[in-house]
């Protein structure tokens, strides 16, 4: 062979390989393929309970089939496109969720839709069946040589199972509301097992959901054995804040508790939470206010009015108490306590109260505050409550008044002379008095030779003489002599009381009947219309 011939050969055989390798690269098309897809509805976690709503998930798995065709045409042929899922009528279990679009499913993997449903409260424990309607649609053949696939939209039914559990299930109610705004009072609830099972161990908590009601010490009620259809009540302590107003506050439940099966539970549904609402706070009032010997330098004043209970519910043992919230204002409270007992709403009682007022107090208007310390009835709690918000009271302080007035001063004392002097004193106190004593001071030009009179008991409007012997100097000028009167009695409660400063005129006269005329008038009508500021002092 010549060289020729030779490369002509080796060109031929190249070229030969290199085609063949090109075509043994390539993917040559496949023959006529056949199949379906098989679509299956399965649901993993598919228990549930009585009284919920719950979202459960839905698998859709393709376990398809290829009856024509090679390996390579399976994907093709088995894949379900455009699934579309859609709950059939569910019985008892009510399925919220409509229809819906999921894609395309393989076989490579299921795909999830969820699924939500609602369980009434009077279904019973078991086995249902939920029938799910899948359409979609696939590619039936394939026919590669003509370019040419035939598409098919199929439905079908798959039917899943539901289980509702059988175990216990609680339900909450208010059964006893004591709570107030501002207090500390208990809750009852009664608890009932509306499952199917014995409940033993069961810890029920509450939790309200508001900062303005709070759960106290005893939060949590333990009941040791709850059978089906059972009722308890559990007591809980609860503290409503001053800032809660009167509307529904909402309260979250939980039960824990020990199934049958040895196992601890719990049952949170929100179907065990419950609304509660507090009263108003407990109100009260003082009406009828009054005041008596309430002045300035004055140690027995008094205040009375009435103590009104406005509502909302009844109190024992009621105790209001007075104060001065001002520690600068001159009054002191010698008897700041005055029981009420018991008053329903609406009902009132008269309360008294004692207080002092120093004698550099000003007078005028003073702030009084009032508390309230009760009980209330029909509550699980026998604490004592307090008002929240103190009563403010204005009350009229007075000026000093004087106990006594001097109506009139007789005879007049000739210079030089002894006369038996008669001071005519009018008692204008508030209570009769005791015991009375005068005492009469004199100053220059005059001497008290008797200077005390017996007065005895007085009631207020009574007048009476006091009765002194006074003798005049013979130098002395004819005009009036201011003297001084102290009366000590015994008051109303048995105290000893001092009333000085009281001022008296003593007219004196000489020889000369004009002068002697005009300091009798001046002296009469110095008497009548004057007088000093009278003080007294409990000793």
């Amino acid at each position: 062979m010549s060289f020729r011939s030779v490369v002509a050969v080796l060109v031929v055989l190249v070229v030969s390989v290199g085609a063949w390798g090109v075509v043994a690269g390539q993917q040559q098309p496949s023959g006529p393929a056949a199949g379906e897809p098989d679509l299956e509805v399965f649901v993993p976690d598919n228990t549930v309970t009585p009284d919920t709503a719950t979202t459960v998930e839905l698998q859709v798995a393709n376990d398809g089939e290829i009856t024509l065709g090679s390996p390579q045409d399976r994907a093709a042929i088995t894949e379900a496109r455009n699934v579309r899922v859609t709950p059939m009528d569910s019985g008892p279990i009510v399925v919220e969720t409509e229809s819906q679009a999921i894609g395309s499913v393989s076989e490579a993997a299921p795909v999830t839709a969820p699924l939500d449903i609602r369980v009434p409260a009077d279904v019973s424990p078991g086995t249902y069946e939920l029938d799910i309607e899948l359409e979609y649609s696939y590619t039936e053949r394939r026919f590669p040589s003509g370019n040419v696939d035939q598409e098919v939209t199929e439905t079908t039914t798959e039917t899943v199972h539901i289980e509702v559990d059988d175990r216990p299930l609680f339900s909450a109610e208010v059964v006893d509301n004591a709570l107030q705004v501002g207090v500390s009072d208990s809750l009852t609830v009664a608890v009932e097992n509306v499952g199917s099972q014995t409940a033993t161990a069961a810890d029920i908590r509450v939790t309200p959901q508001t900062s303005d009601i709070q759960a106290g010490a005893e939060s949590v009620g333990r009941i040791d054995r709850l059978r089906p259809g059972e009722v308890q009540t559990v007591t809980f302590d609860m503290v409503t804040d001053d800032s809660a107003v009167v509307r529904p506050y909402a309260v979250d439940a939980a039960v824990r508790y020990t199934s049958p099966d040895g196992g601890r539970d719990l049952d949170d549904r929100e179907s065990l939470s419950f609304a509660v609402t507090p009263d108003a706070e407990q109100a009260f009032s003082v009406d009828d206010i009054e005041t008596t010997r309430l002045r300035v330098d004055e140690t027995d004043g008094v205040v009375t009015g009435r103590f009104v209970n406005e509502g909302p519910r009844s109190i024992e043992n009621g105790v209001v108490t007075v104060g001065v919230r001002d520690e600068t204002v001159p009054i002191r409270v010698t008897d700041d306590e005055a029981a009420v007992g018991s008053l329903d709403p609406g009902e009132s009682a008269p309360v008294r109260f004692e207080m002092a007022v120093t004698g550099d107090a000003d007078p005028g208007s003073r702030m009084l505050t009032f508390d309230a310390e009760y009980e209330q009835p029909g509550t699980h709690r026998s604490d004592l409550r307090r008002s929240i918000s103190p009563l403010r009271t204005p009350v009229e302080v007075a000026p000093e008044r004087d106990e006594f007035d001097v109506i009139g001063v007789e005879p007049v004392i000739e210079a030089g002379d002894t006369e038996v002097v008669t001071v005519e004193l009018e008692y204008v106190g508030d209570r009769p008095i005791t015991n009375a004593n005068a005492r009469l001071f004199v100053g220059d030009q005059l001497t008290a030779t008797d200077n005390s009179a017996f007065l005895g008991e007085m009631e207020p409007g009574d007048t009476t003489d006091a009765v002194f012997r006074v003798a005049a100097d013979g130098d002395s000028v004819e005009k009036e002599y201011e003297t001084s009167i102290e009366i000590r009695y015994d008051d109303a409660d048995g105290d000893s009381v001092l009333a000085d400063g009281l001022r008296a005129g003593i007219p004196v006269t000489t020889d000369d009947g004009i002068g002697g005329t005009l300091v009798i008038v001046g002296g009469i009508l110095a008497v009548v219309l004057g007088g000093g500021a009278l003080y007294r002092r409990k000793q």
